[in-house]
């Protein structure tokens, strides 16, 4: 099945992103950029990525099921070497990186800035809040052949972001070293 039809084939509208529900119809066209030669059009999906499903370090729960599409397509499209893609990668690791305390304190913020703007408790949203985190840090690491594929693509034009990418990975995995 080719990409395009398994990525028609996730219920976006199931899942969270930046904006409430996820729209499927955004999904969809954000991808077909991705994926185009026109190194414009990749850097405009870049950034309605980052907008939708890595917004200001938050991840949701349509960025699980977005990354092993973001991953194939950044393996085969060679116009990303252009953009900004790997270090939009990286940083899709770093947020996947964030503890339960840094959710939390997140969410005691918000709230405490905007008391009636949210239903559910500190506590309650801190939780669906990492539940999507380390749904993110599961999803490197079962893709994680083919992240290592795509930092081997990108090293030479990004060895900050591929480094920085395959440390995180490591760290999912629990491959790191010690220390």
């Amino acid at each position: 099945m080719q990409i395009s039809e398994r990525i028609g084939n996730i219920p976006w509208s199931r899942y969270q992103d930046a904006y409430g529900t996820c729209d499927s119809g955004t999904m969809i066209s954000l991808f077909a950029s991705l994926a185009s030669s026109n190194r414009d059009d990749c850097e405009s999906a870049i950034f309605g990525f980052w907008s939708n499903i890595c917004h200001q370090g938050d991840v949701y729960s349509a960025t699980t099921h977005a990354l092993p599409f973001l991953i194939e397509i950044g393996v085969v499209n060679d116009t990303l070497l252009e953009t900004d893609f790997l270090e939009f990668v990286a940083d899709l690791a770093t947020c996947a990186a964030s503890t339960s305390d840094k959710t939390h304190r997140k969410w005691s913020r918000r709230i405490s800035s905007s008391p009636t703007t949210y239903k559910l408790s500190v506590d309650e949203l801190a939780q669906l809040d990492f539940d999507d985190v380390m749904a993110l840090r599961n999803a490197f690491v079962v893709n994680a052949e083919l992240l290592r594929q795509l930092i081997a693509k990108f090293e030479k034009q990004s060895p900050e972001f591929a480094g920085q990418l395959q440390r995180k990975i490591d760290r999912f995995s629990g491959t790191a070293n010690a220390g």
